[in-house]
């Protein structure tokens, strides 16, 4: 697999994984900020489960989520400003349903919109997307 990160990141600069073009890039979260509360996390890399016996590099600690570098300004500010919104509100609302300890009714409706929270979800595949060679994914789904 021809990987164009380094530590899960790419540089400054280079293709967004939206529109191609060549240019600087800007940070996403993944998931996207406000839908939950983001936290450390430790970052191994899936090779290191196949070295057993091995060397391994160390896990990597990201104190705010998972970051990625691969969008262009314009496309991860409309994921951030169209998208991301509908797709933080569901969280918090399904949420605030699934935490609560009061005894709920069998169907519980929940204002959403379902379009922006694909497109949000899809995007931020799209935003984690490691490889420059399209895999199954790229190959079936085409935005």
């Amino acid at each position: 697999m021809d990987l164009v990160y380094r530590k899960f990141k790419r540089r400054r600069r280079g293709p967004c994984n939206v529109c191609g073009v060549v240019g600087p890039l800007s940070w996403d979260h993944v998931p996207p900020k406000g839908g939950i509360e983001l936290q450390a996390v430790e970052i191994d890399r899936v090779a290191s489960a196949f070295t057993e016996g091995l060397a391994a590099p160390k896990p990597e600690i990201s104190h705010d989520g998972l970051r990625f570098r691969t969008f262009c300004s314009k496309h991860n500010s409309l994921l951030g400003s169209e998208y991301d919104p509908a797709l933080n509100d569901f969280a918090i609302s399904a949420g605030r349903f699934l935490r609560s300890e009061l005894d709920l009714p069998p169907v519980v409706h929940i204002n959403a919109r379902p379009t922006a929270i694909a497109r949000a979800v899809l995007g931020h595949l799209l935003a984690a997307r490691l490889s420059s060679v399209d895999g199954f994914f790229d190959q079936v789904f085409v935005l």
